[in-house]
């Protein structure tokens, strides 16, 4: 632990073996199962050296204080296993589903101001951090060009400018800890991993 994150890093990726390399490369299936306990299913990808896990909680009702356990006990569960890896969460989009309702990414965009991306995404960045969830599938940066496709209200948009500008705020937003006055201050205690889509 007296060691640089650096030195530490190369270090262990000289010790890990293939498999265990693998297994840091994959994510879970959706996890819709969470239950203060860690389930014999996820003990056993959580065996095989798999670390990124997805934690779908949020679209089944399942209260905070639930999933808070299930990470911890998840944590738990690793920290003696493989060099002690962490489990790392990741959640899609789950607006009103245990965060805060804001509005669907094309409402943000009609809007026309990046600020109100960027707030949007660090107030879900700060609920999401406290549940455990340490990466955001989002934002979507497709372009919305058809209609039909039942993934536009995901989306930015249908002008790249625009959605450019949107996305980089929310990507901001979702990655920087800001102080109590709105200054940003880089990655923090606040800040989540943004994994643009699709």
């Amino acid at each position: 632990w007296r060691l640089s994150a650096e030195e530490r890093a190369e270090d262990l990726g000289k010790r890990l073996s293939v498999e265990q390399v693998a297994g840091l490369m994959c994510f879970s299936a959706h996890q819709f199962r969470v239950t203060e306990e860690v389930t014999d299913d996820q003990k056993e990808f959580l065996d095989k050296h798999l670390r990124s896990v997805l934690n779908s909680a949020g679209g089944g009702g399942i209260p905070d204080e639930v999933q808070i356990a299930w990470s911890n006990n998840m944590q738990r569960y690793v920290e003696g296993k493989d060099f002690g890896i962490p489990c790392y969460f990741a959640s899609d989009p789950r607006n009103g589903q245990g965060v805060s309702d804001w509005p669907t990414n094309l409402s943000l965009a009609a809007t026309f101001d990046p600020k109100i991306a960027l707030e949007s995404a660090n107030c879900q960045a700060k609920e999401l951090r406290d549940l455990g969830v340490a990466c955001f599938l989002a934002p979507q940066v497709d372009i919305a060009a058809d209609p039909r496709w039942f993934r536009d209200s995901g989306t930015f948009g249908e002008d790249p400018a625009l959605a450019a500008d949107m996305a980089r705020a929310f990507c901001d937003g979702l990655q920087s800890t800001f102080d109590e006055e709105g200054n940003d201050l880089g990655w923090g205690k606040d800040s989540m991993t943004a994994m643009a889509k699709h």
